[in-house]
C-alpha cells in the first residue's frame, strides 16, 4: 500500500478536503471582485485634488470621510457574514458589491459635502462585506497546507492590481468632473463584478477543506449553531486573542515567519527612516524592502486564524480582525501619530510606530510558540469529534 493510500484509510476526508471542487476559479472570482472594491473604497482619495476643487474641501473634510468610514465598517462587517448566514456567501458576496457600486454612483452625483460624506460612508459600509467572507471561503476552499499559497495568491493580486490601477484611476484627475466619472465608472464595474459572482462563484460550503468533515454531508458539518455567545468565545481561544491584539510551514513554523517579518520591518524601517541620504533612490529601496516585509503577513496570519476557529465561525472571526480590530487599530494609530508628530517629529514618530512598536509586537507574538499548537490540536479533536458523531447518527 503506498503513502497517499494509507493516508487516505486513516483519514478518509484528506483526498476531497485537499481537492475543493472550483477552488482556484472561486479564488479568481474573490480576488477580481476585491480588487473592485478595494479600488472603489480607495478612489476618493486619489480624485480628491479634482473633487476638493469643485465642492470646495480640504484635507479636514478628507480625513472627516475617511474616519466616518472605518467607524460604519465596524458593524458592517460582522452584519454581512450574518447575512451570509442568512442567504448565502454568494448571495452576501452579490448584494455587498453591488449595493457598494450603487452607492459609488450615487455619490458621483453628489452637490455638497453632506451628500458625499453619507454616500461614501454607506459606500464603506457595503463594500467591507467582502473582505471577512473571501477569507472564509477562502479557508474552506483549501485545506491547511495550501491556505498559505492561496492567501498568497489573493493579497499579490490585489497589490499588483493596485500598482497598475493607481496610474489608470489618476487619469480622471485631469478631466472636468473627473471625480465624478470615476466614481461612476468604478460603481459600475462593481455591479458587473456583483452578476460575475452570481454567474461563476460556488460556495464550497463550511469545512470542506477540512479532512475530518470533508467527506460528509453538508448539514453534517456545521450542527453548532452561530449564536452571540459562541462568537464571543473566540477570545477564549489564546491563539486568536494574541492575533487580535498584534494583529508555510506548519505549526510553529508559520509563527516563526509572522514574527521574523516583524522584526525584520523594524530593523530595515530603522535604516530606512533614522538616517539620511543623498538620493531618493536609496528610499525607494527601503520603502520596496519594507513592502516586502509587509506583504508576509496575510499568507501567514490568515492560515493561523483559520487553523484555531472553528469552520462555521471564521467569518465572524475575520470580520472581527478586519473591521473592529484594524478600525481600533487605526483609531489608536492617527492618535499615536499625531500626538508624537507634535512632540517628536515626524522621525521620531517612525522610531516609535514603525521600529519600537513592531519589535514588541514581534516579541508578543512568542506567545503563539505555546497557544498555536495547542489550539490546532484543540480545533482538530472537535472536528473528529464531530465527525464521529455524525457517522454514528
Amino acid at each position: 500500500m503506498d503513502a497517499s493510500a494509507s493516508t487516505a484509510s486513516v483519514q478518509p476526508g484528506a483526498a476531497q478536503a485537499a481537492n475543493v471542487p472550483h477552488r482556484w476559479r472561486n479564488l479568481a472570482v474573490l480576488s477580481g471582485v476585491s480588487v473592485v472594491d478595494n479600488t472603489e473604497a480607495g478612489l476618493i482619495n486619489t480624485v480628491f485634488p479634482t473633487l476638493a476643487a469643485a465642492l470646495r474641501l480640504d484635507s479636514g473634510h478628507l480625513g472627516i470621510i475617511a474616519a466616518l468610514g472605518k467607524i460604519a465598517s465596524v458593524p458592517a462587517g460582522p452584519f454581512w457574514v450574518w447575512l451570509s448566514s442568512k442567504i448565502g456567501r454568494r448571495g452576501a458576496l452579490v448584494a455587498t458589491t453591488v449595493t457598494g457600486g450603487l452607492f459609488g454612483i450615487a455619490a458621483g452625483f453628489s452637490q455638497n459635502f453632506v451628500q458625499l460624506l453619507i454616500c461614501c460612508t454607506l459606500m464603506s459600509a457595503a463594500v467591507i462585506g467582502g473582505s471577512p467572507i473571501a477569507m472564509a471561503v477562502i479557508a474552506d476552499s483549501f485545506a491547511d497546507e495550501q491556505r498559505a499559497r492561496a492567501n498568497g495568491i489573493f493579497f499579490g493580486t490585489l497589490q499588483l492590481a493596485a500598482i497598475v490601477l493607481a496610474p489608470v484611476m489618476a487619469v480622471f484627475v485631469g478631466l472636468e468632473d473627473g471625480w465624478r466619472w470615476a466614481l461612476w465608472t468604478l460603481g459600475g464595474v462593481c455591479i458587473v463584478a456583483g452578476f460575475v459572482v452570481a454567474a461563476f462563484f460556488t460556495d464550497p460550503g463550511i469545512g470542506s477543506s477540512e479532512k475530518q468533515l470533508a467527506d460528509l454531508a453538508n448539514e453534517d458539518r456545521t450542527k453548532a449553531k452561530v449564536t452571540v455567545a459562541s462568537v464571543v468565545g473566540l477570545f477564549r481561544i489564546p491563539t486568536y486573542t494574541v492575533m487580535m491584539v498584534s494583529r508555510l510551514m506548519p505549526s510553529r513554523g508559520r509563527v516563526l515567519v509572522l514574527q521574523l517579518a516583524q522584526i525584520l520591518f523594524a530593523v530595515i524601517a530603522f535604516f530606512g527612516t533614522q538616517f539620511r541620504y543623498e538620493t531618493i533612490a536609496t528610499y525607494a529601496v527601503f520603502w520596496a524592502l519594507l513592502g516586502a516585509c509587509q506583504g508576509l503577513n496575510p499568507p501567514v496570519n490568515r492560515p493561523i486564524v483559520a487553523g484555531v476557529v472553528l469552520p462555521e465561525l471564521r467569518g465572524q472571526a475575520y470580520a472581527i480582525w478586519l473591521t473592529v480590530f484594524e478600525t481600533i487599530a487605526w483609531a489608536l494609530f492617527s492618535l499615536l501619530a499625531g500626538s508624537l508628530a507634535a512632540t517628536l517629529g515626524i522621525q521620531g514618530v517612525f522610531l516609535w510606530v514603525l521600529v519600537i512598536l513592531m519589535i514588541v509586537n514581534g516579541l508578543l507574538l512568542s506567545v503563539l510558540y505555546v497557544t498555536y499548537p495547542r489550539d490546532t490540536a484543540r480545533i482538530g479533536q472537535q472536528l473528529e469529534l464531530r465527525r464521529r458523531q455524525a457517522l454514528a447518527d
